[in-house]
């Protein structure tokens, strides 16, 4: 969802910067997908952390 909006804020002309942060947010959600889908040693602490927050 972050990543459309970022493509569509660049398309129609928006803030290089708010482009650029909807851009990032996405791409860090993938990351911690990818992370979560492998089993990755550094997903489950942070989930665990997360947890028992």
């Amino acid at each position: 969802m972050a990543f459309n909006e970022g493509l569509n804020f660049i398309d129609r002309g928006g803030d290089v910067v708010q482009s650029s942060e909807k851009l990032y947010k996405a791409v860090e959600e993938a990351i911690k997908a990818l992370a979560i889908a492998k089993n990755l040693d550094e997903a489950r602490e942070a989930l665990s952390k997360a947890d028992g927050v």
